[in-house]
């Protein structure tokens, strides 16, 4: 009977050995398989508030374009104390995306505003914005002056010295520039008309 147990006993022995696979429960997953994602990792790839990705909803507000500047002249008579010519300070009026006013100097007699057809006849800048023209009788010559766009936010003012009996007219000079909101439209405010003298 002892020699019947003894391979039994080695048979059973070697059967239990053979089966030692851990549960299904701890097995690790195979190389090469994705792990389904836990519970919350959904609301962690999502993307935060106003960054790339978020919903329409949360995206910040598009900057506003900005408005158009509108420029235009005002001149201001000066009082002569010598009672020498005339003389007039011309200042650049801007208002709409911004409102301040530009001293541009004294200039003899009474600066007129060029249109475009005298602004072409007179050989301005073909993309002024505005302009206008001083005439001193007294030496001969004009002082030009006309505002145009620039680059970066910026608007240019040049000027020109006009002899008379010149045989060339001089070029446009470069006299300043002034910052205005970037990507503002430029537009030349309309004239006002001169109020009518009050009757006495």
């Amino acid at each position: 009977m002892k020699r019947y147990a003894l391979p039994l006993l080695a048979a059973t022995l070697l059967l239990g050995s053979c089966n030692q696979n851990p549960p299904a429960t701890e097995q690790s997953a195979p190389a090469g398989d994705v792990k389904a994602p836990e519970a919350g990792a959904a609301d962690a790839s999502e993307a935060a508030p106003g960054v790339s990705g978020s919903t329409p909803t949360e995206a910040p507000a598009a900057a506003a374009a900005a408005k158009p500047v509108e420029m235009a002249f005002r001149f201001e008579p000066m009082k002569s104390s010598d009672g020498g010519p005339a003389r007039t300070m011309a200042y650049l009026v801007l208002s709409g995306g911004e409102s301040r006013e530009i001293d541009l100097g004294p200039f003899a007699g009474k600066p007129d505003q060029v249109d475009a057809a005298e602004a072409k006849r007179a050989n301005f800048p073909g993309s002024m914005v505005l302009g206008f023209r001083s005439y001193d009788p007294n030496s001969g010559t004009s002082n030009d002056l006309a505002v145009l766009p620039s680059t970066g936010g910026h608007v240019r003012i040049v000027q020109r010295r006009l002899e008379e009996g010149a045989d060339k007219q001089p070029e446009f000079q470069t006299s300043r520039e002034l910052s205005v909101p970037a990507g503002a439209e430029l537009r030349a405010a309309p004239v006002k008309p001169e109020p009518a003298p009050k009757k006495k």
